[in-house]
């Protein structure tokens, strides 16, 4: 049961500071849910007592690596537009699913389906890796979830940069 809270307050937390670092310019009331978000993640995390001071840098580790993923996956789920045309229903259906997916427990998923969890939708770098590195901390899990974060920030970089030329070609 603590395993699945740990794991829902990952990826909410992760998903609290991805949205307020794509909308903090909005202000207003998306910018006070995001904070409310952050917090109240930072309070469960802080009360569940499955951190301490020693493994504190790891856990914060952990959610800055699950939250690079979660904006990463925004980006590329949003630059389907310069491909696919008006899309940013289809694109927010897939962050919604990102975070569900996030969400539930990870032995529930097997075989295939979890090879797709960790690599199409990275729900294992946003919810499932974070809660094992703050559940039993370790150094082989934080660098997993660097090296996924990397790879998925390099992704998008490179997907957004393809569709920036995109637009720039097809405008010519």
């Amino acid at each position: 049961m603590l395993g699945r809270l740990v794991s829902y307050v990952i990826a909410e937390l992760a998903a609290g500071l991805g949205l307020l670092a794509v909308r903090a310019p909005l202000l207003g009331l998306t910018a006070f849910l995001c904070i409310h978000r952050v917090l109240s993640g930072m309070i469960f995390i802080a009360w569940s007592g499955q951190v301490s001071w020693h493994t504190l840098p790891l856990v914060v580790a952990g959610i800055v690596a699950s939250t690079l993923v979660f904006i990463a996956c925004g980006i590329v789920f949003f630059s389907l537009a310069f491909w696919l045309g008006k899309v940013e229903t289809v694109a927010r259906q897939l962050w919604e699913l990102l975070i569900t997916f996030s969400l539930y427990p990870e032995p529930l998923f097997g075989g295939m389906l979890r090879l797709a969890l960790f690599t199409v939708l990275p729900a294992g770098f946003v919810g499932y890796l974070p809660a094992r590195v703050v559940h039993a901390p370790s150094l082989l899990d934080v660098a997993l979830l660097a090296i996924g974060a990397a790879a998925y920030l390099a992704g998008a970089v490179l997907i957004r940069s393809r569709s920036a030329s995109l637009c720039v070609w097809k405008s010519v």
